[in-house]
């Protein structure tokens, strides 16, 4: 590796200008640097050898010199698809994320959406690190080993129209696996025909987009099809579509420059918006994957697993436990197996990173320069938001992207959830998707935290609060449960696994440092009780009635359940109603759960035959209230009866 005085002249002899920056700075320290022009003589005056770092002075110092600075990991895998090939450099951990242009007469210019900055041309004013200077954090700056040639000489609009389009690449690629991939390269594909685009252009665009999607081809197939349709005089997507598939879209129309919107809309009567295509892959060109344990048993690359618990019994020190072992590839309990660190992204809603979090991963001998903790999201305002799956999925994508984790943990997982409903299956499962999206492209395990809901279960999985869809989606479900035999111990027991045969459980107690911070110690041996066995599955729940309707055995949540399904409820009711039964126990019944709601009956005509109305969607009668006798209180309201009559169901 050449040193810096040999570096900095061989800069000078190419007629570039240099000035010296200290070892592992970005910033110069020297005054009026802008203005310093060293020279083959006075080089040694400025880099004698020792350690430091070399800034280039862009723009008018260098004859023209400027450098792409290629901010998004999108617009590095980009970029090849539309600018030339010239002298890039990078860092270690980034490389190939600057490349050197001759191009007088250009000023510095950035493109930046939602407070970031995706690309910039730095010109005249700037200056960058060159190779072979140090970052900050360490990375080495050295140039491209594949692409060896020299600073090439492009012309202001052909290298602005390339930034245009590698930006815009960059931009679509952040969001790409946000959105239907598919119905995202149609719209693209037809927005761009109508745009006057080359079926060339537009497929290179829609590779460059894609550029991470597993199934590139079949994006790439799509686009063709449409440039087809299109040349064909058939209807195609457009800007329209684009717009409600991908809400950035005006930005994309003002990077490549695509003004004559009026018209494309006029032209835009030939798009159609058809149905949604099936995709379907032939099982032979799928490539099989070993599965790849982090945790045997436990914890695997690329998939979710959730632990699950009542509050305060360990769950939460247990996951850093977990996180420490990652970072620096401790063995596992119940195993002398050492393996390598790897890196860790932690969300966590319910502890204070400084006097919580900190101690208790110094408690277990973490390596804390493994572990990121997200603080939260930076707006443009400058302030931090709090991060939601359901909001801020790029943001997270791209740390992930950035630092590569082997595990990530979210504790709680319903802390960021955001706008989706934790008891909505669809809500979910979206969410969750992302998620195991996120998981399956990082190959980073996922170590999500769960609370119990109150009350019992008819299974040990249904005693997760929330949608079953978290347990569902989750490829295991390990809980954490007080052993009944030992209160000191807790218990990490199987609910559910679908990768492993072996689902034996373990154990922990809790104990303290000197200084009194928490951690596990994990037992020697192999825990072999069952959930069903730890978690008393049918307390408050699974019991064996007969039905009072039908005569069918069933299981009911209640002790008091009388009927297998609402039909058979439903059924009944209008039996009793025929026959003038009061629908609804006494009042003065301590058992009665709509003991709060005066008595009332069903009200029928002459004939016998239901009045109208509807309750809980079942229409044909009525109630009516026996303390008002139909003028109307706040016992008899009919929203609230609905509301305490599906809420306390007998089934």
């Amino acid at each position: 590796m050449r040193d810096t005085t040999t570096a900095a002249l061989a800069w000078i002899e190419k007629g570039r200008a240099v000035i010296p920056i200290p070892h592992k700075q970005k910033a110069p320290v020297l005054a009026n640097w802008p203005a310093l022009r060293i020279t083959a003589e006075t080089v040694g005056d400025y880099f004698n050898g020792a350690d430091s770092n070399i800034g280039l002075l862009l723009g008018e110092p260098s004859g023209g010199l400027v450098d792409i600075d290629l901010d998004a990991d999108e617009a590095v895998k980009a970029a090849p698809y539309f600018l030339p090939d010239t002298y890039i450099y990078g860092r270690e951990r980034r490389p190939a994320s600057h490349r050197l242009y001759v191009c007088p007469g250009a000023a510095t210019k950035k493109w930046r959406h939602g407070g970031r900055t995706l690309v910039e041309l730095r010109s005249t004013g700037c200056q960058s690190l060159i190779p072979p200077s140090t970052h900050p954090d360490g990375d080495r700056y050295a140039r491209d080993a594949f692409v060896r040639s020299p600073a090439v000489e492009i012309g202001l609009a052909e290298l602005t129209a390339a930034l245009n389009r590698t930006a815009a690449a960059a931009l679509v690629a952040m969001h790409w696996h946000e959105s239907g991939r598919h119905d995202l390269a149609l719209a693209l594909a037809g927005a761009l025909s109508h745009a006057g685009w080359s079926a060339d252009d537009v497929v290179t665009f829609i590779e460059a987009c894609a550029v991470t999607d597993e199934e590139l081809a079949d994006r790439v197939r799509a686009a063709k099809d449409t440039c087809d349709d299109y040349a064909a005089g058939k209807p195609v997507t457009g800007w329209p579509t684009l717009a409600e598939i991908f809400p950035t879209a005006g930005v994309l129309r003002e990077w490549l420059a695509i003004e004559d919107f009026p018209a494309l809309v006029a032209d835009e009567k030939r798009e159609t918006r058809d149905e949604p295509a099936l995709v379907m892959i032939q099982a032979s060109t799928i490539k099989p994957r070993k599965l790849e344990p982090v945790w045997p048993g436990v914890l695997w690359c690329g998939k979710p697993t959730l632990i699950v618990g009542d509050p305060g019994k360990g769950k939460s020190l247990a996951t850093l436990d977990i996180a420490a072992r990652v970072s620096t590839g401790a063995p596992w309990p119940c195993d002398t197996e050492r393996r390598e660190p790897g890196d860790v992204l932690l969300l966590s809603a319910e502890d204070d990173a400084e006097d919580t979090i900190i101690p208790r991963l110094d408690a277990a001998g973490a390596d804390r320069s493994r572990i990121r903790i997200i603080a939260g999201v930076r707006g443009e305002d400058g302030r931090i938001d709090w991060l939601s799956l359901d909001r801020h999925w790029s943001q997270l994508a791209d740390g992930v992207r950035q630092i590569k984790p082997r595990l990530i943990v979210i504790d709680p997982l319903s802390a960021y959830m955001g706008r989706a409903d934790s008891h909505n299956e669809g809500d979910v499962r979206r969410v969750l998707a992302g998620v195991a999206e996120l998981a399956q492209q990082s190959r980073a395990a996922v170590l999500a935290v769960r609370h119990f809901r109150k009350g019992g279960s008819d299974s040990p999985q249904g005693r997760v609060i929330g949608s079953v869809a978290f347990t569902a989606a989750a490829r295991a479900v390990y809980a954490v449960v007080p052993d009944p035999e030992d209160e000191q111990q807790r218990l990490v027991v199987c609910l559910k696994c679908n990768l492993a045969a072996d689902t034996t459980g373990y154990s922990f107690r809790i104990a303290t440092t000197a200084a009194g911070d928490p951690y596990t110690q994990w037992g020697a041996e192999r825990e072999f009780r069952t959930a069903d066995e730890l978690l008393g599955v049918g307390d408050g729940g699974g019991h064996t009635a007969e039905c009072e309707q039908c005569g069918e055995t069933f299981i009911g949540r209640r002790r008091d359940a009388k009927y297998c399904s609402g039909a058979c409820r439903q059924k009944a009711q209008r039996e009793r109603a025929k026959k003038g039964v009061t629908d609804t126990p006494a009042s003065d019944s301590r058992n009665d759960p709509l003991r709060s709601v005066t008595p009332s009956r069903i009200v029928t005509d002459r004939n016998g035959s239901l009045l109208g109305g509807s309750r809980n969607g079942a229409t044909g009668y009525r109630y009516e209230c026996l303390n008002c006798h139909g003028k109307g209180c706040r016992h008899c309201d009919p929203q609230i009866r609905a509301k305490e009559q599906q809420d306390h169901e007998d089934f």
